[in-house]
């Protein structure tokens, strides 16, 4: 885990929870329950200050995304992203045409398919890590390359 990467990771889903112009309760909720349950020491006390500005002042998602460099942490951006833009019960235009946006980047950058996302995107509560899909996702793809 890139320490830099998750907090640029909760950076970025606060600019996020602002593409319908707005922070809903429950978005804000939905980040600050998440945000608590990091690791103790992966986020410093200065970073936790940044992030609490930026739910007044955000900045650009779509840099901030541009900079998580941990693979799993992108994957994990993606995934919350997902669950951020429906913890209102709304997932508006806007944040669809975003989120449709960000899906087809990471699928590109990252050279993953379809399949991997949507299984990613359906860990919500389950016992699979997104390290271990990205796992087999790899091994997957070298056996292909080897056959």
């Amino acid at each position: 885990m890139d320490d830099d990467s998750v907090f640029t990771k909760w950076r970025a889903l606060i600019a996020l929870a602002h593409t319908d112009g707005k922070i809903a309760r429950e978005e804000r909720t939905f980040l600050i329950e998440h945000i608590n349950k990091v690791e103790p020491g992966v986020i410093t006390q200065q970073q936790k200050m940044q992030l609490i500005q930026d739910f007044s002042e955000p900045q650009s998602a779509e840099i901030l995304f541009t900079r998580i460099d941990d693979k799993v942490e992108l994957l994990d951006f993606l995934r919350l992203a997902y669950f951020l833009f429906w913890s209102d019960d709304h997932f508006d235009s806007r944040e669809r045409r975003m989120f449709a946006a960000l899906r087809e980047s990471v699928t590109r950058t990252m050279n993953v398919s379809e399949h991997l996302i949507d299984q990613m995107i359906s860990l919500e509560g389950k016992k699979k890590t997104l390290r271990e899909i990205l796992t087999e996702e790899m091994a997957k793809r070298a056996r292909e390359e080897r056959e």
